[in-house]
Parts: C-alpha cells; structure tokens; sequence
C-alpha cells in the first residue's frame, strides 16, 4: 500500500487495514495480487479504481481461500480452520465406536456428545460424516439459530465445498 499511495491516496485518508494475510497457496509458491484481482472480477465484485475494489472482508478471505487451492469460488467459502485437539479426540472416539459396533452387532449404534457451549458440535459432526463417508447427515432443532449455524459452518467453510443444506420448505443452499 505505501508503495501505491502516493500515487493513488485512499479516500479517506488516513487507510486502515483491515485483514493481513500470506500470499502463499497449498502448493507453497506464491501468488501475486494479480491472482487476486482475476478472483475478484470473476465473483463480480466491482472495481473502483487502480487496485482497490468494493468488497466485504470476508469475500476477500473467500478469494483468498479460493486462489490458495487453485479453484474457482462456487460460493464464499472464507473459513479455513482445522479442528482443535478436543474435536479430534471426539471424531476418533465415536468413529472407534461406530465400526467397533456394527462389526459385533450389525445395528445402527448410537453415541452421544456431552459437549460444553462453543465446542463446536456441529463443525466436528460435519468432519465426523466426512470421515465416515456418510452421503446424508439430518439435523433436527426446533431453534431457528441452530439451523441458521448449522448452514453457515457447512456454507462457509472450504472443507466442505460441494456439499448441500436442505431446509424446511426444501430449498437447496
């Protein structure tokens, strides 16, 4: 920025920034703000001028996200954090338990979380059927903040890019 400044000054001074990343990809080259540029135009986002565009914070992390993997946005997929280690703890008890159960029994078993606020229930059951191989998993809350997290983790969120939310009424997101 300090080097486009003098020549193309931000309205309003002084700028603030607002999100720092590295400009580095999955594959651990670089990518340059060209990358991102293209990204941005793709998405429809508009160009005000010189190098600045009208955009969210979080479309750019989207657009970063999407230039790292070296894909196309389908759709504004800004997180990328792992799981934490309580959360994988988890995953590996309950995924010991479902295959240790169907080989003895051979019926559907059941497994309960008695999990603390914010743990993040909902992010370690959509990794939890992504490691299982499961094709459909059905949430049921009568909270409609509930399935509106329940959307956003699966929308946002690049570890499950191409999956859908099915809600009430059947609509696809």
């Amino acid at each position: 920025m300090a080097q486009q400044y003098p020549t193309a000054p931000p309205d309003p001074l002084p700028y603030r920034i607002l999100l720092e990343e590295d400009a580095i990809p999955n594959d651990s080259t670089t990518f340059t703000a060209r990358e991102m540029h293209r990204m941005l135009r793709e998405m429809g986002i508009q160009r005000e001028e010189g190098e600045r565009f009208r955009c969210t914070v979080e479309q750019v992390k989207a657009t970063i996200n999407a230039v790292r993997a070296g894909q196309l946005l389908e759709e504004q997929r800004s997180l990328s954090f792992g799981l934490r280690p309580e959360q994988k703890a988890a995953i590996q008890k309950t995924m010991a338990y479902f295959q240790s159960y169907r080989r003895e029994n051979g019926k559907p078993p059941h497994f309960l979380w008695n999990c603390k606020m914010r743990f993040g229930k909902t992010f370690a059951a959509y990794q939890l059927a992504k490691r299982m191989g499961w094709k459909k998993v059905l949430v049921l809350t009568f909270k409609p903040a509930v399935q509106s997290a329940c959307e956003e983790d699966l929308r946002t969120h690049v570890d499950f890019q191409g999956w859908q939310f099915i809600k009430p009424g059947g609509s696809l997101t």
